[in-house]
């Protein structure tokens, strides 16, 4: 029985990829969990940014040129939706700390403080929707809305489920 080269590599590489991926993900995955213990740590959040457009635009399949176009698009943006966040989990903290000190003449104007920069927020992140859909056609940016939402929770899932498998590995 000869075995083709050709035959092989496509049996191996699709399977080497795919673990390849599943690893990196584990390791990121435990990296972002991490990363919210300490969310101070900017080399661990740097690393699953870099990792998550890294998989997107691999997800997206552009064209060199639409990647080119959509990663400057979407950095700008995400750096501005992180520095609004900033501004919403400063202003959650003064709004916590007038509950906490029972001041109640505060309250009503941290709490629309609050609201504001929520508001603003979500406006950044509709103006980024609307950037990166002029870059992208329809099925492309489908897929990016799609990659957005699932992207977290599937990391998150993979990492708890490592977690498990450590733990019951450990256990026996």
């Amino acid at each position: 029985m000869k075995i083709q080269f050709k035959n092989v590599v496509k049996r191996i590489v699709p399977n080497a990829l795919a673990l390849i991926f599943s690893t990196l993900l584990l390791i990121f995955g435990t990296i972002s969990l991490k990363a919210h213990e300490k969310p101070d740590n900017p080399s661990q959040m740097d690393k699953i940014e870099q990792f998550k457009k890294m998989k997107m635009l691999d997800y997206l399949n552009l064209s060199e040129e639409n990647s080119e176009k959509f990663l400057v698009k979407y950095t700008q943006m995400t750096k501005k939706i992180k520095e609004k966040k900033k501004e919403v989990d400063e202003s959650a903290k003064a709004l916590n700390q007038s509950l906490k000190d029972k001041k109640k003449d505060e309250i009503s104007s941290k709490t629309d403080a609050m609201m504001q920069k929520q508001q603003e927020m979500m406006e950044l992140i509709k103006d980024m929707q609307k950037q990166i859909r002029s870059v992208l056609n329809e099925e492309e940016f489908a897929r990016y809305l799609l990659f957005e939402r699932n992207f977290n929770s599937e990391v998150r899932r993979m990492v708890q489920k490592n977690l498990r498998e450590n733990h019951n590995r450990n256990r026996d």
